[in-house]
């Protein structure tokens, strides 16, 4: 039902009707919430607990979602989105043992290098790949903070550990 009614929403563009230009995407954020909650079980990968972050592939949590919005609806109360259009980027998962569903906000960088290691790429080439395309020019700053991300999800049960 929540998904129907975004659609009308989007469809009938209520979000210009009321003069709420963050409907839409709230209404979205919604309805992820649960259809991730409610999503049919993805079978983990087989994993290990020790490997090299940068030299092995990480194994992830598979029942996840990562979506681009253009008003932070995730982080901010409605009555507080007036003037805060821009680039957003959610990142939204269910834990194993819990069902929760959590969230979080994060900058390009780190959407980009979520998306790679669950699509099997090792952390060493996407950060070569991201120092490159986000013209950062500093591989070492970069491992550093990289890894302090992917030990976060570590500990948040998003990276179980290393592929077999």
């Amino acid at each position: 039902m929540p998904l129907e009614f975004y659609d009308y929403c989007v469809e009938k563009n209520i979000q210009e009707q009321l003069k709420f230009p963050f409907l839409n995407d709230l209404l979205y954020f919604e309805w992820l919430e649960l259809e991730v909650h409610t999503m049919e079980d993805i079978a983990y990968p087989e994993f290990i607990s020790e490997g090299d972050w940068f030299n092995n592939k990480i194994a992830v949590n598979p029942e996840f979602k990562l979506i681009k919005l253009t008003y932070p609806v995730h982080t901010t109360a409605p009555t507080e989105l007036a003037g805060k259009e821009g680039t957003y980027f959610l990142f939204i998962y269910r834990e194993k043992e819990s069902g929760n569903v959590q969230f979080m906000d994060l900058s390009m960088l780190y959407t980009y290098i979520i998306e790679q290691i669950a699509g099997g790429e090792l952390l060493k080439d996407v950060l070569v790949e991201a120092n490159n395309l986000f013209q950062l020019n500093n591989i070492s700053l970069l491992k550093e903070h990289a890894q302090n991300f992917i030990k976060d999800l570590e500990q948040r049960k998003f990276i179980l550990g290393f592929l077999k």
